[in-house]
């Protein structure tokens, strides 16, 4: 049944079981119920996402009895509004208004638990090939990508020896 307060129930099935039972009449029990509304926790999941690309927030439900499950739910940023953040940097994924497929969402109270999103930044390399050429002279490199492959300089009568970090 749903969750609710005042549910009339009706038993039934007892029974007199003595030497004198055929001389009382049993009338089955009626009596008001509450029936409680059952607790779960929602927990948004960590995002981690390079700057620019698309945030898919989800979110998992425990305390919920099958074949109910967590269809979906609202998300709001640390931004205050459903707009994920864009500048680089760790903020909190708040969830909320949990929808079920299939269930009733009356015969739960929700408990929502923040998440974490950590918008990874991104860096221009500038390639300094020490008067001589290279192409492209600038990559684009986000932190927690695979690393960037450098491209081969060149130089009349040199030989390249390698891409340092310091003045040699």
């Amino acid at each position: 049944s749903n969750a609710s307060t005042g549910i009339s129930v009706q038993g039934s099935g007892y029974q007199l079981a003595n030497l004198d039972a055929e001389k009382y009449t049993l009338t089955q029990p009626s009596v008001q119920a509450d029936i409680t509304r059952r607790a779960s926790v929602v927990t948004a999941a960590n995002v981690s996402v390079g700057r620019g690309v698309t945030v898919v927030p989800s979110s998992s439900a425990t305390g919920l009895i099958a074949p109910d499950q967590l269809a979906s739910a609202t998300y709001r940023f640390s931004t205050g509004t459903g707009t994920p953040p864009t500048a680089a940097g760790i903020s909190a994924i708040t969830p909320s208004l949990a929808v079920l497929a299939p269930g009733i969402t009356a015969n739960y109270s929700f408990t929502y638990v923040a998440g974490t999103l950590e918008i990874l930044g991104e860096y221009t390399i500038t390639l300094n090939p020490n008067r001589g050429s290279v192409s492209p002279s600038t990559l684009s490199y986000q932190v927690g990508a695979a690393g960037v492959s450098l491209p081969l300089p060149s130089r009349a009568n040199y030989h390249f020896d390698g891409w340092f970090d310091e003045s040699a």
